[in-house]
């Protein structure tokens, strides 16, 4: 069945996987790696947006997201992503820089935590997948609109259940433009 709460993860543990490794650049990452690291509701500590994300999935989905195929777009140091797989989730995990990528597998793998991870622009997002669940979390705004429109399509075509979304917003539209003949109103935020 697969975890059911959030996993509590230790620097002792992160360090004591790495000198197994014996690998000095190994020790480097996992000292880098004590801010990817996440803690359990109750924490102080933990993120309040995994927190909401995390709750809102399960209001969603249930309990036990155990099986959920999950896409994670823009994921950054892979935060969400290690977080719903640690609760049983499949997870996709994608970011277009490589670095991230590299310390979210790390973390990962110190975790034991099963993860397919993509270093790719979002915008080549294959429509031929399907998800359950599709988090896109402060992506948006390092897109211009009409790539962020396009996505946007793309992602209502893979998200076969629930898109959580979250991202800058404007309730007083100062700007107007009109992308593929369809005209869009709001506020653009520069990176």
């Amino acid at each position: 069945s697969g975890c059911t709460r959030p996993l509590l993860v230790s620097m002792a543990l992160l360090t004591a996987r790495a000198r197994q490794a014996k690998s000095s650049a190994t020790l480097a990452s996992a000292a880098a790696a004590k801010a990817a690291t996440t803690s359990p509701p109750e924490s102080v500590n933990f993120d309040e947006k995994t927190r909401r994300c995390l709750r809102i999935a399960r209001d969603f989905f249930g309990r036990d997201l155990s099986g959920l195929r999950v896409l994670d777009l823009g994921a950054g140091e892979g935060g969400l992503a290690l977080e719903f797989a640690a609760q049983g989730a499949n997870v996709v995990c994608v970011d277009g820089r490589r670095m991230n990528v590299a310390k979210a597998e790390f973390v990962a793998s110190a975790l034991g935590l099963d993860i397919e991870f993509r270093c790719q622009d979002v915008r080549a997002l294959p429509t031929t997948e399907s998800y359950d669940l599709v988090l896109c979390y402060g992506l948006l705004y390092h897109l211009d609109a009409k790539s962020a429109v396009q996505l946007l399509r793309a992602i209502g075509g893979v998200a076969a259940r629930l898109l959580i979304l979250d991202t800058h917003f404007s309730t007083h539209p100062t700007e107007g433009l009109e992308i593929d003949g369809i005209p869009y109103h709001g506020h653009v935020v520069q990176e």
